[in-house]
């Protein structure tokens, strides 16, 4: 594979951003891209699509992020017991994440951890703003793929009631966030 210079992410725009050539091998996400991401921004959901300098106009990669609740039944006693009383908590939904095909299984460029980088900047920036629990994400698997994994490497957690539900804390985005020298204090 050539070089390859990656453009910092940006929200969706179908003028230029070609969605119909995108395949990461799953149909729902692929089908997602094509057909209804244009149709949820701004509204529901906000697409954000990793494109590359040597054909600016092709996805490499992309994530969705939109605001949802986490039920307290989700969580381990210990913050249960804390946050209980409210019955749910505020959080920021990455409702999904895909890697273009020809860039998957690639570990030097790390399309997917870009992706999931720059979803938590996005959810940590917004949650100095708007509280925010944390990231939450419904693990999307397929009869090939099953990404559970890599979201344990970057410290989510399973939910305790909701099958392929799991979370990331805004402590723990944030300690990520500064390791990396992202952010700051």
């Amino acid at each position: 594979m050539q070089e390859i210079t990656f453009i910092p992410t940006e929200v969706l725009d179908s003028r230029r951003h070609n969605r119909e050539k995108f395949s990461c091998g799953v149909e729902q996400l692929d089908v997602f891209l094509q057909q209804k991401a244009r149709k949820e921004t701004p509204n529901l959901s906000l697409t954000f699509v990793l494109t590359y300098k040597e054909e600016p106009g092709d996805i490499a990669g992309y994530y969705t992020l939109s605001a949802t609740k986490l039920a307290a039944d989700d969580l381990p006693e210990l913050l249960k017991k804390k946050i209980g009383k409210y019955g749910a908590v505020p959080a920021t939904l990455l409702g999904r994440l895909a890697t273009a095909q020809k860039f998957q299984r690639n570990k030097k460029l790390r399309v997917g951890e870009i992706l999931l980088i720059d979803a938590m900047l996005r959810t940590h920036a917004a949650a100095q703003n708007v509280a925010s629990f944390g990231l939450i994400i419904d693990v999307l698997k397929s009869e090939n793929i099953d990404p559970t994994g890599f979201y344990l490497k970057y410290g989510f957690i399973k939910c305790t009631q909701t099958d392929n539900r799991m979370y990331l804390p805004i402590g723990t985005i944030e300690e990520i966030l500064k390791k990396s020298g992202l952010i700051t204090d």
